[in-house]
């Protein structure tokens, strides 16, 4: 078909689009009826007086109103009952839509928050208070009749028909608070019933709520439908991590060709920053709603303005690296297009493609708003359903709600057409070699990443927007990706300004136009121009085909060509070795027989994790528990609150490392027995040496069981304690316990004080439950004061203000980067090859990594997800792991072989490499033995040089520092949770050894570029060691973080400059080591009984290059390639050479 026959076809179906999408739009999206009558200012002046009535009486606090709505109450009633009756119900007698009013001061905890309903009446209300706030106690009873006088008299609402199902008594430090729900017994959805829960914190009503209660079986049954939804999203975006990860090479394969066009790049990255920038401004109110009051108002602010200046770099960046490899494909594949940097021009508005591409975009979108609603209307006899649009312009909680709806539209117009028509199209299209084809998988893997919306069946939306990706293809290959990019931006503008168009306020209706304007505007230009200058007829001059080709800059000499094959490497001297050689032998030392006091430090690993399965099993049948057709995962988790044991620390120091023992736990083992789609589990918890310490149960709230009395349930409860606890044994009630009626069976938590464990203010308080009558549950904490946790966690603006510096020192950095790095990229002197294939391996390093750590793979899976579903969403994540990994990897081993052919003229990567590892006649190898011997000393003094001082500061740390230290318990769980931890500590080392040597590369290329000198590279180490520890609360902490920079930046040096240099083994094992170590030190410490096989194998693997040297020095004679020495001479030289190592 003619372009000009199908841009009429086109403009036909789009008039008749549009037109059919105005008339059965209702019909299939029937909007969600919500008569606001309140404006937002109206609803915060009622909000403040709710406020001053239920006892805030903060003088100007900062205040901010947004409007939203349950989301979870909407779907239910609309899914279950239908758009219309859930619209009438949603109208007049469920509270789902609702404003939502915060006031706070900063610096103080207390705050409170009113939920009113679109008519003023008051939904809900919070009023939070610290836990140790003292306040005058009421009796139970007396709590209840306060709670029904509120409901009835201040919340006007009615509890005739409701029935009290939850009642508890919660004892604070200083008062007793009460809470009570009741639920409606009269009025029934498919389940679902209105609930009332009132707070009284101890004589004051606190908290109310008026709520629909959703069936937890619904929650679960619809969590599984939508768990098929986010497989399929899932899944489609291993193609958007693929084309994500292609865009960034393609952007480097262009920079280093010279093919970016910089003006138009530059231009499209700076609209887009500035867009992202009004935008941020523009959410103001929802960034003030979630202020931390812990944190100054100035600090507050601050942050904000670094966050918005962080997204206008973040977007700033990667719109100019999308735009600069799209566009320049796109030029090389459609060179008879117009260049994309011509469109908008005034040349370009003239031109008879701009209009074409300005009509058949317009059309396109006709076409696609007609095609949605063609697709549910004919879709609904088959089942298809989506959610009920909220058509309200309240809901925006921004200053200018169209400006939202038209930044939506230009961002996802330009990522996902630039993404998939472009880079997707023109991947696909080399990869099958048919347009066709390609545009078809391209339209598919778009379409389908929008599979997570909530439409029913699963694969709806991806079938909409596969036909409607394949039309936005087939019109790129007509007119260009400029269409595309026009129709996209405007339909998702327009479904954005819907609310406003549908306003009755003729101030929003006509604010929803001004989003249009660009639109309009760009139409009206292209044609006002045409009519005064004319057409533009010479297309070719100014297509991308007639683009000024750039020459590319000659390569540089690369080393390989002139550099000899042996490389000229100088060894370092007797005296230096012995000495360097000594104080590794003491460094080694120390790391295996000095461990730093901390909290944790003596806990002890004694069973495996299969002798934990076995004991949680027998512990279950002996409590008559059948586990058929159950399956089990187990992991190892640290037991230690470090909020805690800071309390404990500060509070009673002399009992801090007995509490930590006894009663809590260092290591727990947590098994838990689950069947899919299944909400029924256990949990069972056992200590490090062996002993059960609870079992916990997760029941269906319609699972039927017995009807305990409070009395009979407590004393359930304590005979279990009697028997499995006796550590904490005296114990009292600590308050009435807390009753739940469920459908067929009466649940009650109870929790009880252990008075020989108070420390401080904090009580130490035991909570177990009784789930019909099955104990349930073993939780133990001590309850910290509110008082003091928000005191700790408080900011200063001071840290605000060294954070901000220490982030403007991080933006110097990578701007400085950047320019380095462009100069490696125009130098033409990057392998690109090695490096992708060191960035293969590493990444295949991380697949290996996640089968290993298939043991915890279940540890957090959700029961009412479908296997299916829950293994494509780890295979993507797997898959989306793997490739970041490939791509950072590769971009650090490329730039880092291109530094070091830069930094090193008279040789080369490839003869340093040779003559180390295959060295090939005797002058090479006795190099060779050298390199080694030098690398492995140095190896060793520096990787575990590193670690003593951390050591050593540590220990400082322990004596001065206000902050509690803590033994790395989390790493040991780490190496514990997975099959062998040998192989993920392996390639671990192998990894920080190769990011070691590559990261020196680029950091010595930057010393060159930028420092130049010893006396600038120490004033630098100096500025950064004092600044980047700033942020520190505590003097002790600052001046120990400043010597740990100042003495890293003095051994970086000591290493580049006078061991190392160009040893690049010597970087590699340095790394190698330090990570073989740090394992081996916790597996040593924690858990040495159940891993010595791998200890032995992790010492054999750190003193291997100990022992290829002296094996190399005592066979020196053959190795160079002469006589083998005699035994006797043999072992004397062995014994010299380990002398002088």
């Amino acid at each position: 078909m003619k372009k000009r026959h199908y841009l009429w076809c086109l403009a036909i179906v789009g008039i008749i689009g549009f037109s059919f999408y105005l008339l059965k739009s209702s019909q299939v999206f029937p909007s969600a009826s919500i008569e606001i009558k309140l404006s937002k200012t109206q609803v915060t002046q009622r909000a403040e007086e709710w406020a001053k009535k239920l006892g805030y009486s903060e003088i100007l606090p900062i205040h901010s109103t947004t409007f939203a709505y349950d989301d979870d109450g909407k779907t239910f009633l609309e899914y279950e009952l239908g758009s219309t009756q859930a619209n009438a119900l949603m109208k007049q007698t469920i509270p789902i839509w609702y404003w939502t009013t915060r006031f706070c001061k900063p610096l103080k905890q207390e705050e409170f928050g009113c939920w009113l309903s679109p008519d003023g009446h008051l939904t809900a209300f919070d009023r939070s208070l610290e836990n140790d706030r003292e306040l005058p106690t009421v009796k139970h009873d007396q709590a209840l009749t306060m709670a029904q006088d509120f409901v009835t008299r201040e919340a006007q609402s009615s509890l005739d028909g409701y029935k009290l199902i939850e009642q508890a008594t919660v004892e604070q430090p200083h008062r007793t608070d009460h809470n009570f729900t009741w639920e409606d017994t009269v009025h029934e959805w498919h389940g679902a019933k209105l609930r009332t829960h009132v707070y009284i914190s101890g004589n004051q009503v606190t908290g109310y709520n008026h709520y629909l209660h959703v069936p937890d079986v619904w929650s679960r049954k619809f969590g599984k439908l939508r768990s098929y939804n986010d497989a399929l999203a899932d899944a489609a975006s291993i193609f958007y991590v693929a084309l994500n990860t292609g865009s960034f090479f393609i952007f480097i394969w262009a920079f280093a060709n010279n093919l970016i066009r910089w003006r138009f790049a530059l231009i499209v990255a700076v609209v887009y920053a500035v867009l992202n920038t009004l935008e941020s401004l523009n959410g103001l109110p929802s960034q003030w709603h979630s202020y931390d009051t812990s944190m100054p108002q100035h600090g507050f602010q601050l942050n904000l303005a670094m966050g918005i200046f962080t997204g206008a770099v973040q977007t700033f960046v990667q719109t100019f690296i999308l735009t600069a490899a799209a566009e320049s494909i796109y030029r090389r594949s459609f060179p008879e297009k117009m260049a994309l940097e011509k469109v908008l021009t005034t040349i370009g508005l003239r031109t008879r493609t701009t209009l074409n591409g300005i009509v058949s975009g317009t059309s396109a979108f006709g076409t696609h708003l007609g095609w949605i609603v063609l697709f549910y209307l004919a879709g609904r006899p088959l089942g298809l359903w989506c959610p009920l649009e909220v058509q309200n312009e309240e809901s925006l909680s921004s200053y200018f709600p169209f400006f939202s709806a038209l930044n939506v539209g230009f961002n996802a117009s330009l990522t996902e057409e630039f993404t998939y028509r472009v880079i997707g199209l023109i991947g696909f299209q080399r990869l099958v070699k048919n347009f066709w084809v390609a545009n078809l998988l391209q339209a598919a893997a778009w379409a389908f990443m929008h599979s997570n919306y909530p439409q029913e069946p699963p694969y709806a939306r991806g079938v909409e927007l596969t036909v409607v990706g394949f039309f936005y293809g087939t019109i790129l290959r007509y007119f260009g990706v400029f269409p595309c990019i026009f129709s996209h931006n405007l339909i998702d503008t327009f479904l954005g300004l819907e609310p406003l168009f549908a306003s009755s306020i003729p101030t929003m209706r006509l604010s929803a136009f001004l989003a249009l304007t660009p639109f309009l505007a760009l139409a009206a230009g292209s044609l006002i121009l045409r009519a005064k200058r004319g057409e533009f007829t010479d297309e070719d001059s100014i297509s991308n085909k007639a683009l000024t080709p750039v020459e590319l800059p000659p390569a540089v000499v690369v080393a390989e060509e002139l550099a000899p094959r042996t490389y000229q490497y100088k060894p370092m001297k007797r005296p230096l070795r012995l000495i360097l050689a000594c104080m590794a032998t003491i460094f080694t030392a120390i790391q295996f027989l000095y461990y730093v006091p901390a909290i944790g430090q003596s806990a002890l690993l004694t069973i495996p994790r299969e002798s934990a399965i076995a004991r949680a099993k027998q512990y279950l049948e002996a409590n008559d528990v059948h586990l058929d057709g159950y399956s089990y995962s187990a992991s190892l988790v640290k037991g230690l609150d470090d909020s805690e044991m800071q309390y404990v620390f500060e509070k009673a120091p002399k009992r801090l490392y007995e509490l930590s023992e006894i009663p809590e736990r260092p290591l727990i083992w947590r098994i838990r027995f689950f069947k899919h789609l299944v909400q029924k589990e256990y949990l069972v918890l056992v200590d490090s040496r062996g002993k059960v310490l609870s079992l916990g149960l997760t029941e269906p709230d319609d699972e039927p069981g017995a009807n305990l009395t409070q009395k009979e349930a407590q004393e359930k409860i304590e005979a279990f304690l009697n028997k499995e606890h006796r550590e904490i044994v005296p114990f009292t009630l600590a308050a009435e316990p807390r009753e739940e009626k469920k459908e067929a069976r009466t649940d009650y938590t109870v929790q009880f004080d252990v008075p020989k464990y108070k420390v401080g203010e904090a009580e130490y308080k035991l909570t177990s439950e009784c789930i019909g009558d099955r104990v349930s549950g073993y939780d133990h904490n001590w309850i910290l004061p509110d008082k003091w946790k928000f005191d700790r966690d408080k900011k200063y603006l001071r840290e605000e203000i060294c954070k901000v510096l220490v982030y403007f020192v991080y933006f110097v950095f990578a701007v400085a980067l950047i320019w380095w790095a462009k100069g490696v990229l125009r130098s033409q002197a990057i392998p690109w090859k090695p490096a992708i294939a060191i960035g293969v391996v590493i990444g295949i390093f991380n697949m290996i990594e996640t089968v290993n750590g298939l043991p915890d793979l279940f540890t957090e899976y959700d029961t009412k997800m479908p296997l299916v579903s829950f293994f494509v969403a780890e295979g993507v994540r797997t898959f989306a792991s793997a490739t970041s990994t490939i791509a950072m990897y590769a971009a650090i081993a490329a730039f880092g072989l291109g530094a070091l052919r830069l930094l090193m003229p008279s040789t080369s990567v490839a003869s340093v490499l040779r003559t180390t590892f295959l060295p090939a006649g005797p002058e090479e190898k006795s190099v060779s033995l050298n390199i080694w011997l030098d690398a492995t000393i140095i190896g060793f003094v520096i990787g575990l040089g590193q670690r003593v001082l951390w050591i050593a500061l540590g220990l400082v740390r322990s004596h001065i520092s206000p902050t509690i230290s803590m033994a790395p318990l989390e790493v040991l769980c780490g190496l514990v949770n997975i099959f062998n931890p040998s192989v993920s500590t392996v390639l671990d080392a192998v990894t920080r050894g190769m990011t070691l040597v590559f990261a020196s590369a680029i950091c010595i290329g930057i010393y060159f570029k930028y420092l130049r000198t010893a006396r600038n590279y120490f004033i630098f180490a100096l500025v950064v060691s004092f600044i980047f520890p700033s942020p520190d609360r505590y003097w002790q902490d600052y001046l120990i973080d400043v010597v740990n920079y100042l003495v890293t930046f003095a051994i970086i040096y000591f290493l580049v400059s006078k061991l190392a240099r160009e040893n690049l083994l010597a970087y590699f094992l340095a790394g190698f080591i330090t990570t073989i170590v740090g394992s081996m030190r916790v597996l040593m410490k924690h858990a040495a009984g159940l891993y010595f096989d791998d200890l032995v194998f992790l010492t054999a693997l750190m003193m291997s290059p100990v022992m290829y040297v002296i094996f190399k020095r005592t066979n020196r004679p053959r190795f160079l390639g002469g006589k083998p020495k005699p035994a006797a001479q043999a072992k004397n030289q062995a014994l010299s050479d380990l002398g002088s190592f």
